[in-house]
This record gives C-alpha cells, sequence and structure tokens, in this order.
C-alpha cells in the first residue's frame, strides 16, 4: 500500500511544479504536458490563469501528503492507514487544483 501512495505523492509533488511551469510561461499551451481540459485548452489567457490557480490548492495538499508518507514509512504502526490517508490528500490535491484551475480559465 505504501509504493501506490509513494507514486501518488511524487505525482502530487509534480502537478504544482508543472503548473508553475505553465502558468509562467515556460510551458506553452500544448497537448501533452500540463492540465489539458477543454477551458484550459481554449486560450493562451485561460492557459495561463487556470494553471496559475492551480499552484496554491496543489501546493497545500501536496507538501501534507508528503509528511503523511514520511510518517507512513518512519512509523510502521502508520504504514496502512497513513497510506490511505497519504493518497486520498494527493487525489483530493488533484482535484482542489483542477477545479481552481477550471474556474479560473473560464473566468479568462
Amino acid at each position: 500500500m505504501i509504493i501506490p501512495a509513494t507514486v501518488l505523492t511524487v505525482l502530487a509533488v509534480l502537478l504544482p511544479i508543472v503548473s508553475a511551469l505553465c502558468a509562467g510561461g515556460v510551458l506553452r499551451r500544448n497537448h501533452l504536458v500540463g492540465i489539458r481540459f477543454p477551458a484550459l485548452q481554449a486560450s493562451d489567457a485561460a492557459w495561463t490563469a487556470g494553471h496559475r490557480a492551480a499552484i496554491l490548492p496543489s501546493t497545500v495538499l501536496a507538501v501534507l501528503a508528503v509528511v503523511l508518507l514520511v510518517l507512513s514509512y518512519a512509523v510502521p504502526a502508520l504504514a496502512l492507514w497513513g497510506s490511505i490517508l497519504t493518497m486520498l490528500v494527493a487525489i483530493a490535491g488533484f482535484a482542489w487544483g483542477i477545479l481552481a484551475a477550471l474556474r479560473a480559465a473560464r473566468a479568462a
């Protein structure tokens, strides 16, 4: 259970990094990297606004997922439930970041 939690945590850490690269113009609108929903693909302004909005919520929950994962590794008694909680937090980070991105992209 701890391996899937580790993989999801790594992906949760990558989301705010990729979002920052997209919001900063390093990664332009494309079909390979970034949050690729139609609302964000609609224009360069929507792409930038959406990714900018995803940075904070995805960062907050990525940091929490890392803390929970470290605890899962450090305290064997927490391995199972810590891993499950880590995965839920990572998934919540994806959802919150994507929802924030979609709202901002539609408003752009």
